[in-house]
């Protein structure tokens, strides 16, 4: 599951839903705010939630 692409279905701010290779996993960010749309890879797990990171050059300015 490590290094593997993810698709942010439900906006993740402390924790939110991903969806990988056709499956909803919880997730949590590395310490950012990532929307609904934004793609991200996954870089670790704890028990049944992912841990990502917003793929490179998918940065975007918080308002």
């Amino acid at each position: 599951m490590i290094g593997s692409k993810a698709k942010v279905v439900s906006k993740i701010d402390l924790e939110g839903i991903v969806e990988v290779k056709g499956e909803l996993w919880k997730a949590q960010s590395t310490g950012e705010r990532i929307d609904v749309g934004e793609e991200v890879t996954v870089v670790g797990q704890k028990r049944l939630k992912l841990i990502v990171y917003r793929d490179s050059g998918k940065s975007r300015e918080t308002k």
